[in-house]
């Protein structure tokens, strides 16, 4: 059977093969993939956008193999990622006519080449969405916690980048048009979480829902058991928090509370 793959990002290892820097994105799918790579029932490829300044200005679909995992790098326009771009549509028919896949595993309905893919399959019964979170939801609550007054200022990056709070949660709203889009046309969907299950239903009431928890990283598995005489006291972690839905707005007001308690 051959499956494949449309990531948002390029995998860890087939970064290396195109010698493109390094990134912490989308680390949790490496291990799958060499997982998935060494199966006897499976021939793995994947595709996902090209990252490269130097590729942007050829928009050429790149070619990469990594252990005989093929790979296709399309050209995405990620200064207007919230609208449907049907070059990348064009690029992905290329892509599917030329690996021949029997299913296709989309991963996330953040980004418009989800439902690129779709349409340019336009057969559902070989297409399975994997929710890695959904973005019209995430739209609902993005300003969640904020007061009024930030959300209504703009900073010199907000004003030369003229993308404030509200005009990032615009965005957000139609990416969300375009995610509801793709699972309206998908029959077979896959997550973890009841919160999945359910709020893709209200979405498309047809579809199949598998349940289905992937593996985590071989770091979390491999390293030093935690310790609580090892900690850095006084000392909150979080991996990111670079837009509001990450919370670390409401990190800070904990942070608050924390200090007073400790402070006492």
């Amino acid at each position: 059977m051959k499956v494949l793959w449309l990531c948002n990002l390029i995998l860890p290892q087939v970064r290396n093969i195109l010698g493109l820097n390094k990134t912490n994105g989308g680390g949790w799918l490496r291990d799958i993939y060499e997982k998935a790579i060494d199966s006897s029932k499976i021939e793995i490829a994947t595709c996902a956008p090209m990252d490269d300044i130097d590729y942007k200005k050829s928009k050429d679909i790149v070619k990469a193999e990594y252990r005989k995992s093929k790979f296709w790098g399309f050209y995405k326009n990620n200064t207007r990622y919230e609208n449907y771009d049907l070059y990348v549509e064009m690029q992905l028919k290329k892509i599917v006519a030329e690996y021949t896949p029997d299913i296709v595993h989309i991963w996330g309905t953040e980004y418009s080449h989800s439902l690129a893919m779709i349409k340019a399959i336009d057969d559902s019964g070989k297409i399975v969405i994997h929710i890695q979170g959904l973005i019209s939801r995430c739209a609902d609550a993005y300003l969640d916690g904020i007061p009024d007054w930030v959300v209504n200022r703009l900073t010199i990056r907000d004003f030369l980048k003229r993308d404030g709070l509200l005009r990032q949660q615009e965005k957000f709203y139609k990416r969300g048009k375009l995610e509801i889009e793709a699972i309206r046309k998908c029959s077979y969907v896959m997550g973890r979480t009841d919160w999945d299950k359910n709020e893709t239903l209200k979405i498309n009431p047809s579809i199949e829902y598998f349940k289905c928890n992937e593996n985590i990283r071989s770091e979390f598995l491999l390293c030093d058991k935690w310790d609580i005489n090892s900690i850095e006291s006084n000392s909150i972690f979080m991996s990111q928090g670079y837009y509001p839905i990450k919370g670390f707005h409401v990190m800070i007001e904990a942070l608050n509370i924390l200090k007073k308690r400790i402070m006492k």
